[in-house]
């Protein structure tokens, strides 16, 4: 609900520096996504020649299991990086959408954060919250006339597809015990990576469109309060 008061907490802070820098920590982490899904299309021929017929050295093996096992902890560093930098760009975000005072706004930076850490409600409160800051930047007073954004909506399918996918990943990798169950396995992962880089890509854009919404309508308050006698 509005609060005046509450609100007056709110102060808002230029996001340019953090919008660039979280943008490029997800280009990094684009960049070690796709050439982890390369190098698990290697994995995936060579699993196939293997299937027919190829005979697969120990010296071939130990080199692809070093490859895929190195570039997978780039990934995950990454990713972890990028997460933390995504949350801290949330919080600024909705700092300042909240700084306009829209009104019947419901989200607040922290439990915004708290959302993605909650089971169950992580599935729909995080894109409840995003549909909100991106109508709220742009339109505070009346938000909830405006359009939801089909980037969010495609973001978050790519987001839960790609987790559910590689949450089946790990399923499979415990039952994999001969060739055809590792090539399923191998086609899952590249399908879970791909998911993932994709949900990036969209998070990427999602940002820089906020912060394009959020410095116009800071600049549009600014005119106002500058004309008042």
């Amino acid at each position: 609900m509005h609060n005046d008061k509450k609100e007056k907490f709110y102060k808002f802070k230029n996001p340019a520096n953090l919008t660039n820098i979280a943008v490029m920590i997800f280009y990094i982490y684009l960049a070690i996504s796709f050439i982890l899904i390369i190098s698990s299309f290697f994995q995936y021929n060579l699993l196939m020649e293997l299937k027919h017929g190829l005979s697969l050295t120990a010296e071939m093996a130990h080199a692809n299991d070093s490859r895929q096992y190195s570039i997978a902890r780039w990934s995950i560093i990454s990713f972890l990086i990028s997460g933390v930098v995504y949350l801290t760009w949330l919080y600024r975000a909705i700092n300042n959408a909240r700084s306009f005072h829209p009104r019947n706004i419901t989200f607040t930076p922290v439990w915004s954060i708290a959302w993605y850490f909650i089971p169950i409600v992580c599935l729909y409160a995080p894109y409840q919250d995003m549909q909100m800051l991106w109508k709220s930047s742009q339109n505070p007073h009346h938000w909830e006339e405006d359009q939801s954004s089909s980037l969010i909506k495609w973001w978050w399918f790519f987001w839960l597809g790609s987790n559910i996918i590689l949450l089946v990943a790990q399923n499979l990798q415990k039952n994999a015990k001969d060739v055809d169950a590792v090539i399923n396995l191998s086609i899952t992962l590249i399908s879970g990576y791909t998911g993932q880089a994709i949900c990036a890509f969209l998070l990427i854009l999602i940002m820089k469109e906020i912060y394009k919404k959020q410095i116009n309508t800071y600049k549009v308050f600014r005119t106002a309060i500058s004309t008042l006698p």
